[in-house]
């Protein structure tokens, strides 16, 4: 993943002052970076860096503001399983978007850690073009290391070439016998460049 200098006074874990949007998570003792804007979509971009030492999730509080500094408005918004030192830059949908700008209020992050067994039965990801919603399109496979016939849920995340993620996709796998292997098609609504596709998550369930 890639890594983001917190030596030069980029603002990790201090109001910036310029109305750029970067602030100290809330309930968080992280110290992670956080930015919310306005996309062009009605949407929200999220920029978030995993200074921790293990892949996390976030629950990061959105405030809106009008020109005047009123709040008028929270939304609850989610980046998951940012690795360590990694940084992502996401566009997301707002139910709730008004106003004129947005900042990170409230920033709770928790460890996403992935058991290293389940990880394992992950066989990678490639980014296999765009879908018929011009989405990046993407392609997996899991193999069943285990003695049970298993269910999975695969995340993935998505990287262009400057190293920046761009967001997440999604794959699900039913009823694999132990030892076989199951491909899958990933799930995502991201629209960004990316040409890399990694495994950041791997849940396994013994099949009812």
């Amino acid at each position: 993943p890639s890594t983001f200098d917190t030596g030069s006074g980029d603002g990790i874990g201090t109001d910036t002052g310029a109305g750029d949007g970067f602030v100290t998570p809330g309930d968080s003792e992280s110290g992670d970076f956080v930015r919310c804007s306005f996309n062009d979509d009605d949407g929200l971009e999220l920029e978030v860096v995993n200074t921790s030492s293990e892949t996390s999730n976030y629950f990061i509080t959105i405030v809106f503001r009008d020109a005047d500094g009123t709040r008028l408005a929270d939304e609850l918004q989610t980046v998951n399983h940012l690795r360590p030192g990694e940084r992502t830059i996401e566009q997301t949908f707002s139910f709730d978007r008004v106003g004129t700008s947005c900042e990170a209020g409230d920033v709770d992050r928790f460890s996403s850690q992935s058991a290293a067994d389940e990880l394992d039965d992950a066989n990678g990801c490639e980014v296999t073009g765009r879908d018929s919603f011009d989405d990046l399109a993407a392609a997996t496979s899991v193999t069943n290391n285990s003695s049970e016939t298993s269910d999975y849920f695969v995340t993935v995340a998505f990287v262009n070439n400057d190293g920046v993620r761009v967001g997440t996709g999604t794959a699900s796998v039913s009823a694999v016998a132990p030892g076989d292997t199951a491909p899958s098609d990933v799930f995502t609504f991201v629209e960004a460049e990316a040409g890399i596709c990694d495994v950041v998550a791997v849940q396994r369930f013994a099949t009812n």
